[in-house]
């Protein structure tokens, strides 16, 4: 009775509270995850809205905002079969911001040469900093779209680990941008001189939601639309294979109906064919690493060719007014490729500066270009970085994206389950990359967003559980 009756130790009670804490501590951190991964999911649908965060405001938020949800996810769960597929991200992304920072360090302009323009001004001002660039404050604002595309495309890989988180984030891509091309297309028949609150001085024949450029609406809305097929393969999978759950087929159906109706209406070209070509790649990957034989394989294929055909009659239909008026390729946008060549082949190391673009180029810009028109921008995105970074840093980044590429179409054909995340990577990555190699649709921020949500989703989900550990296979979903 008296051992009973007996106040338990110091070392009970303190084992206790320290089990206490622990619990409280850990339920805070899931809370604290949980709200990451949702304050994530609403970055990825906004970003579009505010005309593409194109404003340093929005974009200096949205970047904020990324980074403290990648700080707050759990990297334990992250597998090395994981980081060996972002290694190349973080190595790429690295050079890139080590070139930056030599192209304003005095005394990498003193081993590689400054630019002429500081050689100019020091004739003029004596005890003037000579650099690479040709700027002295411009890197540091170009640098935002770069990084927080590798921000979301980080933030993705580390949330989206779990099967159900990676599902959801596809769809909220996929209805979120569904719902930006119901209102282009409302938008534009209402009222096509008005882009949100603003007035609309630009494309007033062409639909173009919330982004500014037409080019970069129809890449954004083929991407969803890539999405929206990928979720609807996932459907027929799931009854093909009789599982159990929701029917959603129709809906993506329906959704993916709009999202071309939408990049139809672009009047894009180039968008126009990247997003067909995007279809095919990943409707063909999702068969070739199906279970179907026989005859259920090519019925599906015959499916997936008419699709195809009346997805290309559909945005041939409304894209060949362009075609017929400007021709397929542009010849001045041929003649600005070709002087960007001459930028590229004076500047080949570090180039001429990031950012520095339309600040130089005046300077290349042909006779057969005229007088009209702001090139701003190169309208191809790896030539732009070359003129900017250098060869070296553009090498790097190539071979980045070469493996980002072969590591989506190998999850794509090792994967037997969920295979339509991995799919959606692979077509959204094509799209961005084919169309970003004419045009400058990765530079946009409010895209280069949701471009790396879905392709770090598609990544990490492409890893296989039988190469992993046991104690790792708990975590990680892919079968």
């Amino acid at each position: 009775m008296s051992e009973l009756l007996k106040p338990p130790s110091l070392n009970v009670i303190r084992s206790d509270v320290v089990s206490l804490v622990s619990a409280r501590v850990e339920a805070i951190v899931r809370q604290a995850r949980d709200v990451a991964y949702w304050l994530f999911v609403a970055i990825v649908a906004l970003a579009p809205l505010p005309f593409g965060l194109t404003a340093p405001l929005p974009l200096a938020m949205a970047c904020a905002g990324l980074a403290l949800c990648l700080a707050s996810a759990d990297h334990t769960r992250l597998s090395s079969a994981h980081l060996l597929r972002l290694a190349p991200v973080l190595g790429a992304f690295a050079v890139y911001a080590c070139a930056a920072l030599l192209q304003m360090s005095p005394s990498a302009a003193a081993w590689i040469g400054a630019a002429p323009v500081w050689k100019e001004l020091s004739g003029t001002r004596s005890g003037v900093d000579a650099y690479v660039s040709w700027t002295a404050g411009g890197p540091w604002l170009a640098l935002g779209p770069a990084f927080l595309l590798v921000l979301s495309l980080l933030t993705a890989a580390t949330l989206s680990l779990d099967r159900d988180r990676a599902m959801q984030l596809l769809k909220v891509v996929a209805i979120s941008g569904t719902c930006y091309a119901l209102y282009g297309i409302l938008a534009h028949q209402i009222d096509p001189h008005k882009l949100l609150w603003r007035d609309k001085t630009a494309y007033l024949d062409a639909v173009t939601g919330t982004f500014v450029n037409r080019n970069t609406a129809a890449t954004y809305w083929g991407s969803c639309a890539v999405v929206c097929m990928a979720l609807a393969l996932t459907e027929v999978d799931d009854r093909l294979r009789r599982r159990r759950g929701r029917r959603h087929l129709s809906g993506w159906l329906l959704a993916l109906g709009i999202c071309l109706v939408a990049t139809a209406m672009t009047g894009s070209r180039a968008g126009g064919v990247a997003t067909l070509a995007a279809l095919a790649v990943g409707g063909g990957l999702w068969l070739a690493g199906g279970v179907y034989r026989g005859r259920s394989r090519w019925v599906m294929a015959g499916a997936g060719v008419f699709a195809l055909i009346f997805v290309a009659q559909m945005l041939g239909g409304l894209v060949r007014g362009r075609v017929q008026e400007y021709g397929f390729f542009d010849q001045r946008r041929i003649e600005a490729y070709g002087d960007t060549l001459r930028m590229i082949a004076d500047h080949p190391w570090l180039g001429v500066g990031l950012g520095n673009f339309a600040t130089v180029f005046p300077r290349y810009r042909s006779e057969h270009l005229g007088s009209s028109g702001v090139w701003d921008r190169a309208h191809s995105t790896p030539l732009e970085i070359a003129a900017e970074m250098g060869l070296p840093v553009t090498i790097a980044i190539t071979c980045c994206c070469l493996w980002i590429v072969y590591a989506l179409l190998t999850g794509c054909l090792r994967r037997r389950r969920d295979r339509g995340i991995p799919v959606a990577g692979a077509g959204v990555a094509m799209l961005g990359m084919l169309h970003s190699s004419v045009d400058f649709s990765l530079q946009i921020a409010g895209y280069a967003v949701v471009f790396g949500a879905v392709v770090g989703c598609g990544l990490v989900q492409s890893v296989s559980t039988r190469g992993v550990t046991r104690s790792q296979s708990d975590v990680v979903t892919a079968e």
